[in-house]
């Protein structure tokens, strides 16, 4: 007995194990016939509405690639380009037509099926006229009928949600891949070359109807500069949507494809771009044209890239030197000047244009005398950035790092450093011209050069500096000195006089005889007397 048990036990689980595998399966292939989807690139249609007729594999630097003809906003052309693929163009407004060309023999007709009058009261829109191609909005969505508002509440709930708008021809064909699908309310959509009919779309839930829109497929460029690989698996391909701008960067020959993704897939939040969603034709082409090229020595031609749904080699060639100027900041540094004591990274942020990709690199001075060596009118170069190398000497003007720490000495009212700018064009070599006026052109190399004075350090105390010390020191003794040359000028130099008798100054000399001469006179008085 256990032993039939046992073996009816093993037959449920084996015919349960086989009915999960096949509704397994069965779930896979149906919901497999999406990844299955196929959209096949047309390289004719893409060089005849995209790419320059004269050069049409030529592209110059510095354009924004794709974007002087915006293809992907006409849906005839992006389905013509893409064949197979989900993608609305969703203009701004709409292009109903004037009341005098309703009755355009070439306008078709857009009715609208009556709505059920047990999901909304909202009246049925009027049937309306549209040339071909003219895009035209999709009405608001229907006011739905709710239910009996609960206790304590003031409204009700909806009885059903609506979703959206559902297109079919009235002539029974295929309706175009655009027109395929469920549309939001207020959706413009283009007009096709025979009638249609929209009728309003409901669902149970409120998740369903959010859900029965179908997301558009989104374009994506895949490109490799002449610097990377183009990979056969494209892994290493970088990318961008088509409505992105793109600026080629490199001389060289670069390699564009294009990859259509599911908007299911893609719509999702944070999605990262996956080969797996892609939608056009296998890359199994590519990869043996690549490695046939790469075997020939040689790159993919343009009847190759026509047959390989999307391939598409350009070269690029750069002409345009860059142009440069200071930047407002440094304009406004070399008006200020430098303070003493306050570091300065020299900045390389110029102003520079027609240019992508760039080296900036620059010398800076000092001001010195004329007779200093290795001077050139007075200025000795201290540091260059391309060595990363300070002048001996010069340790404390600036660091290897390009940072100058003006110091006390360098305040004299003049410029004292100056910044001598190189700017050469990364992919060309060319360097930078001046960015001139509008409506002047600038041939000649242009190197901005900023001149920069040093100012006191507002928080130190204000007193003379050291060679204005020495300066007034030099002032005192001069003028010292020229007080002593007029005292000595207008003082009388004394006289020494000496005879047998007497050894005494000039003034005692003097009045010696005068008293011998009184002593002969009284002797001689005598004399008489007698």
């Amino acid at each position: 007995m256990k032993r039939i048990f046992c073996v009816l036990i093993a037959l449920v689980l084996t015919v349960g194990m086989f009915a999960v595998t096949a509704t397994a399966a069965a779930e896979d292939l149906e919901t497999g016939s999406e990844s299955e989807r196929v959209v096949t690139f047309h390289f004719d249609k893409f060089k005849e509405y995209v790419l320059d007729p004269t050069h049409p594999y030529y592209v110059e630097m510095n354009t924004k690639f794709m974007l002087e003809n915006k293809w992907w906003e006409d849906s005839a052309k992006v389905h013509e380009i893409f064949e197979g693929i989900n993608y609305r163009v969703q203009p701004a407004e709409s292009e109903d037509l004037p009341d005098e060309e309703a009755d355009d023999p070439d306008a078709h007709t857009v009715t609208y099926a009556e709505y059920d009058s047990e999901k909304t009261a909202t009246p049925t829109p009027q049937a309306a006229k549209h040339l071909e191609t003219k895009h035209f909005a999709l009405p608001s969505a229907p006011i739905a009928k709710t239910s009996e508002p609960a206790e304590g509440e003031e409204t009700g709930t909806p009885v059903v949600y609506f979703a959206g708008w559902e297109i079919t021809a009235d002539n029974g064909d295929d309706l175009p891949v655009w027109l395929q699908g469920t549309f939001a309310p207020g959706a413009n959509i283009a007009m096709p070359a025979f009638d249609i009919t929209v009728t309003g779309v409901w669902k149970d839930t409120e998740e369903e109807a959010e859900s029965a829109v179908l997301p558009d497929d989104v374009i994506y460029m895949l490109y490799v500069n002449p610097s990377g690989v183009p990979n056969a698996d494209m892994k290493d391909w970088l990318r961008c949507k088509v409505t992105s701008n793109f600026n080629l960067s490199a001389e060289g020959e670069w390699n564009f494809r294009f990859a259509v993704v599911d908007g299911a897939k893609e719509s999702q939040s944070n999605y990262t771009f996956n080969f797996d969603d892609v939608l056009t034709t296998t890359y199994a082409e590519v990869e043996k044209l690549l490695e046939e090229a790469d075997a020939e020595g040689r790159t993919v031609s343009d009847e190759d890239a026509m047959a390989v749904n999307g391939t598409i080699i350009y070269y690029v060639e750069d002409t345009t030197p860059p142009k440069v100027k200071l930047s407002d900041a440094q304009e406004n540094k070399v008006v200020d000047g430098l303070t003493v004591g306050t570091a300065y990274t020299v900045s390389t942020s110029l102003t520079i244009t027609d240019c992508s990709s760039y080296t900036v690199t620059y010398i800076v001075y000092k001001k010195v005398a004329d007779n200093t060596e290795g001077a050139v009118d007075g200025w000795l170069q201290i540091y260059d950035s391309k060595t990363r190398e300070v002048t001996e000497g010069y340790e404390n003007n600036i660091t290897t790092g390009g940072v100058i720490t003006p110091l006390a000495e360098d305040v004299t009212g003049e410029a004292v450093y100056k910044i001598y700018y190189t700017v050469v064009d990364n992919v060309s070599g060319k360097v930078a011209v001046e960015d001139a006026p509008e409506g002047t052109e600038s041939t000649e190399e242009y190197h901005p050069t900023m001149l920069l004075k040093v100012n006191p350090d507002p928080t130190a105390p204000q007193g003379p500096t050291g060679v204005q010390i020495w300066q007034i020191i030099l002032y005192v003794i001069a003028g010292l000195s020229a007080v002593a040359i007029v005292v000595l000028l207008c003082i009388k130099p004394k006289q020494t006089v000496s005879d047998a008798r007497y050894n005494a100054s000039a003034e005692t000399a003097s009045e010696q005889p005068a008293a011998e001469e009184e002593t002969s006179s009284d002797e001689d008085n005598t004399e008489n007397k007698e």
